[in-house]
């Protein structure tokens, strides 16, 4: 089925009414306008009107012709458009900028043609002809006005959601419309229609431009043939035209340019002029206006603030000239170290003193040497790492406090013998000596030296570039190579650490001024409590924050066995040097 009605476009209205053979000169030329005729169709009665042509199509099953319609439901009930921030459904009438809504509007218009105007007995008897493009209808009208007038009532009373306005041409007109004549190139007047009815002729396209209020000037720049193919019909010359206030084409658009460092995102609009522009995501840049696109930037590279340039990450380690922290820890570390070192000069110095040989003073010049490098190997982990410094970091701290540790447990378990052995006849007394503090500590040494040589030779540390924790920063840090190796030195260390506590507290009630059992107590449960909270925070903390948690719980550790070790002893040593004699021993000891 087809429209008798329908009108595609200006040269399809001019071949019909070319083709028109009406006698008389009483003739109304009468245009109709349909008002919001879009907005206006009620979704049941679109859907109805569409259904009522499709069943006219033998072509199509009752499926397809039932898919169509729900396809049109969706289309129709699921309209969502913005007005100033809010969110509206389109609950009456179609989207006019959606595809479908031309065909819908004029599917409806013919229905409503079909059962209000051609059945109209006045149209019937007066109506010569009835064409319509969408919603702009032309008649023309072989009848007295009075007819008319009580056409337009019926119709304005037959449908009430259908609201025709209409004008009616004073002049009685439809007979000059074959004697239209045009003056193209020649001076030759020509019929615009043949004896068919057809366009004869081709448009001219000018390009006019006015130089002022009283002149323009007018030149040919194209043509347009209507009975040419599809591909030959428009010829233009782009170089012939001209702009009056620019030698560019001006461009159509209705947003505004996409500056670098944003894209255009096409919105709901049909238009593809008409976009949105959105930043680049992080990671991208776009150095060009109205990119379509946005770039990534390279592993090693992040955007700048305006996205438009790659610029190289910054990186990241513990500097010694730009991290505040990094003096701290240099200052602090030397000073203890110092203090360390003092502290060995003052046990030198009074080595003959009761409270220097009374719990084996080599142990104590081992355990302050081992205290004064584990101040040093934080040296280690300052700086750019290297391939060589990530190897000696762990394994470093880790023996010389595995020597530290052993020297503690050497120290409690000669504290626990040499008690034991005061009772007569104690098989203990076969355990004194140094012989069994040189042997534990060099077992226990040796066991954490395998340890990290195995972990050297098999999997060792090495220095990474991590790309991926922070987006705008390349971390430089030392990669473990073996987590089982790195948490093997820190496990045998806390190992070494709960024996030594574990004896040291068994030992700590032992009677004697210089039982060193109840410090060791005390700085093992320092030494544990600083590894054990260094755990989450190392595992929870990125980039060289991590390194600094390693310092921190080297650095606090080192500092809890030197005070809790031997400033009780400094202090004897040095303000009550009356307590550091045999006497005052025995006096303590017959207390």
């Amino acid at each position: 089925m087809t429209l008798d009605s329908y009108i595609k476009d200006t040269g399809m209205f001019l071949q019909k009414i070319g083709g028109l053979d009406v006698g008389g000169d009483d003739l109304l030329l009468v245009t109709f306008d349909v008002e919001s005729l879009y907005t206006s169709i009620p979704h049941d009665g679109g859907v109805e009107a569409i259904d009522w042509f499709l069943m006219t199509r033998s072509d199509l099953s009752h499926d397809q012709r039932l898919f169509v319609l729900e396809l049109l439901n969706v289309v129709l009930r699921l309209n969502y458009f913005t007005f100033q921030g809010d969110f509206f459904l389109q609950l009456r009438g179609t989207a006019m900028g959606s595809n479908v809504a031309p065909s819908y509007a004029n599917l409806y218009m013919g229905l409503f043609e079909e059962a209000f105007v051609y059945s109209n007995c006045l149209y019937q008897r007066y109506a010569k002809c009835w064409y319509r493009f969408i919603d702009d209808i032309f008649c023309v009208w072989a009848g007295p006005r009075s007819a008319l007038d009580q056409f337009l009532i019926d119709l304005s009373q037959c449908c009430r959601e259908i609201r025709l306005t209409s004008h009616v041409s004073n002049d009685q007109m439809y007979h000059q419309l074959k004697l239209i004549r045009h003056l193209f190139e020649s001076n030759k007047r020509m019929p615009l229609f043949n004896e068919q009815g057809e366009f004869v002729y081709h448009y001219r396209i000018s390009n006019v431009i006015h130089e002022n209020e009283r002149s323009a000037t007018v030149k040919t720049v194209g043509v347009f043939i209507p009975w040419a193919s599809e591909d030959q019909q428009l010829h233009i010359n782009r170089t012939a035209i001209g702009w009056k206030f620019t030698t560019k084409p001006p461009v159509s658009r209705c947003s505004d340019p996409c500056l670098p460092g944003s894209r255009k995102k096409l919105g709901s609009s049909m238009h593809i002029c008409c976009y949105e522009c959105v930043l680049c995501p992080d990671g991208h840049i776009s150095n060009t206006t109205d990119s379509e696109d946005c770039m990534k930037c390279p592993e090693d590279e992040w955007p700048n603030e305006r996205k438009d340039l790659c610029v190289p990450k910054l990186v990241e380690f513990l500097s010694y000239t730009e991290d505040p922290i990094t003096s701290v820890f240099l200052s602090v570390s030397a000073l203890c170290c110092l203090l360390a070192g003092l502290i060995l000069w003052i046990f030198v110095l009074h080595q003959d003193t009761p409270i220097v040989k009374a719990n084996n003073r080599s142990l104590s010049y081992l355990l302050l040497v081992s205290i004064m490098l584990s101040f040093l190997c934080v040296f280690l982990f300052l700086g750019r790492p290297s391939n060589i410094t990530c190897r000696l970091r762990v394994t470093s701290f880790g023996v010389i406090f595995s020597v530290a540790i052993s020297s503690l447990l050497a120290k409690s378990i000669m504290v626990f013998i040499a008690f034991k052995a005061t009772k007569p006849g104690s098989f203990w007394k076969t355990w004194l000596g140094a012989k069994l503090s040189n042997s534990i500590i060099s077992v226990c040494s040796l066991v954490q030296i395998i340890i990290c040589v195995t972990w050297l030779s098999t999997c060792p540390p090495f220095q990474e570039q991590d790309l991926h924790s922070f987006q705008d920063i390349i971390v430089t840090q030392c990669n473990e190579g073996s987590v089982i190796g790195f948490y093997s030195v820190l496990g045998y260390m806390g190992i070494l650490a709960s024996i030594s506590f574990i004896i040291a507290f068994i030992a700590r009630t032992l009677p004697d001024r210089f039982n060193e059992a109840k410090y060791i107590t005390f700085s093992m449960l320092v030494f544990c409590s600083v590894w054990i909270a260094m755990i989450p925070a190392y595992l929870s903390t990125r980039g060289k924050y991590m390194v600094a948690v390693q310092v921190f719980a080297i650095m606090t550790s080192s500092a809890g066995l030197l005070v809790c070790i031997f400033f009780p002893k400094c202090y004897i040593i040095l303000r009550r040097p009356e307590l550091n004699t045999k006497r005052g021993l025995l006096e303590n000891r017959d207390k």
